[in-house]
């Protein structure tokens, strides 16, 4: 069976504009807000039966903008949160050198499949957990779905489906040449056997 997905990045934040760390409670701001009634209008012409976030806030705010236009309920789906910072990241600046230390560390183990920063995951957690993500929308879900999750993770499920498995190496390449904006969407087809991605 061939199906869609409709893949969205959130709505900005306040921390995305001023590059803090964000945590599970950051909602979205007034641009975020927008962006999300504009990705519901823009949704409105697709047909989809199925519709999941995950269960960070702004993904949910973001759903909801969604849901108005769909008339689809969000399932929440933790699988498709964002990768999990050290707890000691959250609300702080990335332009602290202490944050910067901790990001430089962590993307210097970016290949250690045994490394993780406190309770951060780690790269493979996240490969991991996308793969499982990925199952779990084939057998849980009927129909085009629409997703909305987060930047980092979805270039790393994109990235697990391209390189049919975890690519540390690639995957710092596909960082810097696959920005993904706020409400954008990456298409992704699934004819009963392999995924497609359209970014």
């Amino acid at each position: 069976m061939n199906r869609t997905f409709y893949f969205v990045r959130h709505g900005q934040t306040d921390h995305n504009l001023k590059r803090i760390s964000q945590d599970a409670f950051t909602v979205l701001d007034d641009t975020g807000n927008k962006q999300a009634e504009n990705l519901g209008r823009r949704l409105h012409s697709v047909s989809f039966e199925t519709l999941v976030c995950s269960h960070y806030v702004r993904a949910q705010q973001t759903a909801l903008h969604v849901a108005e236009s769909s008339g689809h309920k969000p399932v929440v789906q933790e699988l498709f949160g964002e990768v999990r910072n050290p707890s000691v990241m959250a609300n702080r600046s990335y332009q602290d050198p202490d944050i910067i230390r901790i990001v430089d560390e962590r993307f210097a183990h970016w290949h250690d499949p045994n490394y993780r920063y406190e309770d951060g995951e780690n790269y493979f957690d996240v490969c991991e957990r996308a793969d499982e993500a990925l199952r779990w929308l084939l057998s849980d879900t009927k129909g085009d779905c629409a997703v909305v999750t987060h930047g980092t993770f979805l270039r790393i499920l994109v990235g697990t489906v391209l390189f049919e498995g975890p690519d540390p190496k690639r995957d710092l390449l596909l960082r810097k040449h696959m920005p993904i904006s706020n409400t954008g969407i990456s298409i992704a087809k699934h004819d009963g056997r392999t995924w497609a991605f359209y970014h």
